[in-house]
């Protein structure tokens, strides 16, 4: 039977990584390691807005995936990211 997802240990290393990237840039900026949010996300007024890019995001992924040029992924991701900004 074939493996569909990342198994423990590479989950474990996917999920270190973003976040001691982020103790890391607390500490550069002399800020506290660990801190919650003091501040209210603003963009929460309209989740639908997220919904249809999550949702666009997603197609991207499997359209990729399905036409075998998933080496094009990160760049299509991180193009896809930067335009939402």
């Amino acid at each position: 039977m074939a493996r569909w997802g990342p198994g423990r240990r590479e989950r474990r290393r996917q999920a270190q990584g973003p976040i001691s990237a982020a103790i890391l840039a607390d500490f550069t900026f002399d800020l506290d390691a660990v801190s919650w949010p003091t501040t209210h996300a603003r963009c929460n007024h309209r989740p639908d807005r997220r919904l249809v890019a999550t949702g666009a995001l997603t197609l991207l992924i499997f359209a990729l995936v399905r036409t075998e040029r998933t080496r094009y992924a990160p760049a299509a991701i991180g193009v896809y990211t930067g335009a939402a900004y």
